[in-house]
């Protein structure tokens, strides 16, 4: 997904959300694409967590994680995989879009697996 697509979507996503509405978001992160699990062999097709903090800095974030994980969800989808998690909630508060300051203030955390 180009970069132009991708901002419209994310946008539309936080744009259709209610005040206090959440939005729960899974993809695979990046380095996925050393694993043999599943998921897009194309990297534009995958996040990395300073990506998916800029797509979505206008929330309140809830959950960030970079995980790796066991996937068994049948033929082409098992084995360990990396995946990020993010639940975000949206406020009336303005959040600062700073890119030296990326996260929301006092309103994140990541979350790594102890293997990675």
């Amino acid at each position: 997904m180009d970069e132009d697509l991708r901002k419209t979507v994310f946008d539309n996503l936080i744009n259709s959300l209610k005040p206090n509405g959440k939005l729960v978001f899974e993809s695979f992160e990046k380095e996925q694409i050393k694993f043999n699990s599943g998921g897009p062999k194309d990297e534009t097709l995958l996040f990395s967590l300073e990506e998916i903090i800029t797509a979505f800095i206008d929330l309140e974030f809830e959950t960030l994680a970079k995980e790796k994980i066991f996937l068994n969800e049948g033929k082409g989808h098992e084995g360990e995989g990396m995946v990020i998690r993010f639940v975000g909630r949206k406020t009336n508060e303005t959040q600062n879009k700073n890119p030296s300051q990326p996260f929301p203030k006092g309103r994140a955390f990541i979350k790594f697996g102890r293997d990675i």
